[in-house]
C-alpha cells in the first residue's frame, strides 16, 4: 500500500496541485492523465524521490523500491546494452563477481578453508537464486529481444543507439529490476507496434504496482484498471480504462453544468428579490440574510473544455484515380538494401498505414515516395495531378531554435499564404504574443504543431505524414484524426498509436525484413490476417510434430482434436467480427450516399427558381447554391469510391469464407 497524503507543489506563483491524496495498491494499473503542463511528470519525480513536495508526504513500505523511466535519456557510455539491463539487479551482479572469485579460492583451498569457502559458496547461490539465479542473463535478454533487440546487437555499447533505442535499454532496466512501483513515463513513444503489444502484455502480468503517463488511448484502455485525472475542476480517481473514465467525465460534465444554470436562476431570483425589498424597513431582517447567503453560497463551476487546436488541411485539386505505383522498388543505402523489389498501388481517397518493427523500412519508404532519398532500382509512378506534402518524423528537428514560432512559419510560406501564418497558428493555439516565443523554449508537444501548422501553409492531395502524433496530447490527436477522415486527398502515414491507426487506416502495408505486404482493408481486418497466417503456421508446425510422434498414446489424438475445435472457433469468431466490420462501414457508407444525394436535390430545386434570378442579390445567392451544390457532387463522388471498396471488400470476404468452408 502506497499513500499520498496532502500533496502540494507550485511554482512561483502557478500552482500545479493542491492537497492531492491517492493510495495505489499492490497490483494495481493506474493510468494518469491531464493536460500537458497539469503537474503529471511532477508528481512522478516526487514519487521517485528526484523532487520534494511543498506539503504533504509519500509514505511507502519499509524496503519498498521505485523505478522511473522518465521522457529524456541521457548518455549511457560504452557499457554494452545487456549488462545496462543486468544493472538492475546490483545484488544479482555482486554475487556473480563473489561466487568466481570463491570458486577461484577453492580450486586451491584445503581441509578447514575448503569447508569455509564451500559454506560461503553455498550461502552465495542462495543469493543468486534470490534475483533470477543462472536464468537471469536469459530473463534479461527475453527482455530487450521484447523490446525489438536483435540478440546479435545485446553486446554492443549503449552509445551507439539513439534515443529513442537508448530509452527502451533503460525500460528493459526496470522491467528486469521489478521495483514494488513502477512510474513509466510516455513508455510508448519510442516503440513499434510489436512491441507496446509485448509490454502491454508484460505489464499486464506484472506483480507490483504500475502507474503510467501515456496518450495512447488504446494503451491505457487495455493495461489500466483505474485512471487519476488532473482535471479543471480538480484532481479525480475513476475505476475502469479511459473510456469508462472519458463516459463519467462527460456525465459529470452535464451535471455540473446543469448544476451551475440552476445556482445561476436560483441567484437572480434572490438577488431581485433583494433589490426588490431592499429599501422596506419590515424586511430588512430577512434582506439582510439573503445577502449573506449569497455571498457565503459556493458557486459551482462546469467544467472548462480545455482548448484544442483546429486543423483543416487545405486540398488541392483532385488526383487522378491511381495515385501511387511502385514496381519493383528497392530503396536504401551501398551498404544495405532496406527494401527490395517492392511493389503496390495506391488509389484516390485510400488511407494507407505504414506497419512494421522499428527499423524495418516504414521512414526510407515514405522518404522515397517523398523524393527526399534516391531509389536503388525499379519506379514509382506518380498519378495525374498528384500535389504531395509530407510530414517527416522529425519535422520538429528542423525548426530553427533561433527563431521565434511566427518567423518559422513566415520562413515556410509562399507570396500567397505569407498573410495567414498568423490566423493558421491561431488555429493551432498559438496566439498574442505566444507567436514572439522562440522555438528553443518549446516542448515536443508545441514543436509538433508548429512542423504541423506549417503544412498548413501548402495546398496537396496527398499527404505523407511520418508520426504525427508524436508529443501531441489525447485531445491534439483527436483533431488531427478527425482532420485526416474529413481530407478527401490520400494519405500514407506511420504512426504507433493503435486507436489513431484503427481509427484512420482504410489499406495496410505490413514492412518488415525488406518485404512489403498489401492488406486491402482496415487494421482490425491487418490483423485478423496476420493472427490467421499465425494459426495456420502453427497448425503446420504441430502437423509436422503429429506426424513425429505417429506412435504416442490416443490422448494426443484427443487433444488434437480439441485444439481444432478451439482453432475453427475462434476462426468462426474472427470471421464474424471482420463481416461485421465491413458490413457496419457499407452501411454507414450508404447512409451517407442517401444524405448526399438528398443534399444535391434540395440544392438542386433552390437553383430551379426563376424568382432566384430576378436581382443581384439572388444572382450571388445562385452562384452561392452552385458552389455548395459542386462541393456536395465531390464529396458524393467520394463517398461512392469508398463505398465501391468496401463492398468490395464484403463480397471478397464472402467468398474466401465460402472458399475455406469447402475446404474445411
Amino acid at each position: 500500500m502506497i499513500q499520498l497524503d496532502g500533496l502540494a507543489k507550485s511554482f512561483g506563483d502557478r500552482t500545479l496541485f493542491r492537497d492531492l491524496n491517492l493510495t495505489l495498491s499492490q497490483g494495481q494499473r493506474l493510468g494518469l492523465i491531464g493536460p500537458n503542463g497539469a503537474g503529471k511528470t511532477t508528481l512522478f519525480r516526487i514519487l521517485a524521490g528526484e523532487a520534494k513536495a511543498d506539503e504533504g508526504r509519500v509514505v511507502l513500505p519499509r524496503g519498498a523500491k521505485v523505478g522511473y523511466l522518465p521522457q529524456d535519456v541521457g548518455d549511457l557510455g560504452d557499457t554494452p546494452i545487456l549488462d545496462v539491463v543486468l544493472s538492475g539487479r546490483p545484488a544479482l551482479l555482486e554475487a556473480e563477481v563473489a561466487i568466481a572469485g570463491v570458486e577461484h579460492e577453492l580450486a586451491q583451498a584445503s581441509g578447514e578453508e575448503a569447508t569455509r569457502l564451500a559454506d560461503t559458496l553455498g550461502a552465495l547461490h542462495e543469493t543468486l537464486l534470490t534475483h533470477g539465479g543462472f536464468g537471469a542473463r536469459a530473463e534479461a535478454a527475453a527482455i530487450l529481444s521484447g523490446l525489438g533487440f536483435a540478440r546479435a546487437l545485446h553486446h554492443e555499447p549503449a552509445r551507439v543507439f539513439s534515443g529513442g533505442w537508448r530509452m527502451r535499454v533503460l525500460l528493459a532496466r526496470l522491467l528486469f529490476a521489478r521495483p514494488d512501483l513502477l512510474l513509466l513515463d510516455e513508455p510508448t513513444n519510442h516503440l513499434d507496434l510489436p512491441s507496446i503489444e509485448w509490454l502491454e502484455e508484460t505489464l499486464s502480468r506484472y506483480e507490483g504496482t504500475v502507474v503510467l503517463i501515456s496518450h495512447d488511448r488504446a494503451f491505457l484502455n487495455r493495461l489500466v484498471d483505474s485512471i487519476a485525472a488532473f482535471d479543471t475542476d480538480g484532481f479525480h480517481l475513476h475505476r475502469g480504462n479511459y473510456d469508462a473514465w472519458e463516459a463519467s467525465r462527460e456525465e459529470r460534465r452535464a451535471r455540473l453544468e446543469a448544476a451551475a444554470l440552476q445556482q445561476a436562476k436560483t441567484q437572480r431570483e434572490t438577488q431581485a428579490w433583494i433589490d426588490r425589498f431592499r429599501s422596506k424597513a419590515s424586511k430588512a431582517k430577512q434582506v439582510q440574510a439573503r445577502v449573506k447567503a449569497l455571498e457565503k453560497e459556493q458557486r459551482v463551476v462546469a467544467l472548462d473544455e480545455s482548448k484544442a487546436m483546429r486543423l483543416t488541411f487545405p486540398e488541392a485539386a483532385p488526383s487522378g484515380k491511381w495515385v501511387i505505383e511502385a514496381a519493383t522498388l528497392s530503396v536504401g543505402w551501398a551498404e544495405r538494401v532496406v527494401l527490395r523489389d517492392v511493389s503496390f498501388t495506391i488509389q484516390r481517397g485510400e488511407r494507407v498505414a505504414l506497419v512494421g518493427p522499428n527499423g524495418a523500412g516504414k521512414t526510407t519508404l515514405l522518404r522515397a515516395l517523398a523524393g527526399q532519398i534516391p531509389i536503388m532500382s525499379g519506379e514509382v509512378r506518380l498519378g495525374h495531378n498528384v500535389v504531395s506534402n509530407f510530414f517527416a518524423q522529425h519535422s520538429s528537428e528542423s525548426l530553427n531554435p533561433a527563431n521565434t514560432i511566427l518567423q518559422e512559419m513566415e520562413r515556410a510560406a509562399t507570396l500567397e499564404t505569407f498573410p495567414a501564418c498568423r490566423s493558421i497558428l491561431g488555429a493551432f493555439l498559438f496566439s498574442g504574443d505566444a507567436i514572439e516565443k522562440p522555438v528553443r523554449v518549446l516542448s515536443g508537444g508545441e514543436r509538433n504543431r508548429v512542423a504541423l501548422a506549417r503544412m498548413l501553409l501548402t495546398a496537396s492531395n496527398v499527404l505523407l505524414l511520418d508520426e504525427p502524433t508524436n508529443h501531441l496530447d489525447m485531445a491534439s490527436r483527436q483533431v488531427l484524426l478527425e482532420a485526416l477522415q474529413r481530407f478527401s486527398g490520400t494519405v500514407l502515414f506511420v504512426s504507433h498509436d493503435r486507436y489513431f491507426v484503427t481509427e484512420l487506416a482504410t489499406k495496410v502495408l505490413h514492412i518488415e525484413e525488406g518485404v512489403c505486404a498489401v492488406y486491402p482493408g482496415d487494421y482490425p481486418y491487418y490483423q485478423f490476417k496476420r493472427r490467421e497466417a499465425q494459426t495456420h503456421q502453427d497448425a503446420e508446425g504441430a502437423g509436422g510434430a503429429a506426424v513425429g510422434g505417429a506412435r504416442r498414446e490416443g490422448d494426443g489424438a484427443l487433444h488434437s482434436r480439441r485444439d481444432k475445435r478451439r482453432a475453427e472457433a475462434d476462426r468462426r469468431r474472427a470471421w464474424k467480427e471482420r463481416f461485421g466490420a465491413l458490413e457496419a462501414e457499407v452501411a454507414q457508407l450508404e447512409a451517407s450516399i442517401e444524405a448526399s444525394e438528398a443534399s444535391i436535390a434540395s440544392w438542386e430545386q433552390v437553383l430551379a427558381r426563376p424568382d432566384l434570378y430576378a436581382t443581384a442579390e439572388g444572382i450571388a445567392a445562385a452562384r452561392d447554391a452552385q458552389g455548395a451544390l459542386a462541393v456536395e457532387r465531390r464529396n458524393l463522388d467520394s463517398v461512392l469510391e469508398s463505398w465501391e471498396r468496401a463492398a468490395a471488400a464484403l463480397e471478397e470476404a464472402r467468398i474466401e469464407w465460402a472458399a475455406a468452408e469447402e475446404e474445411g
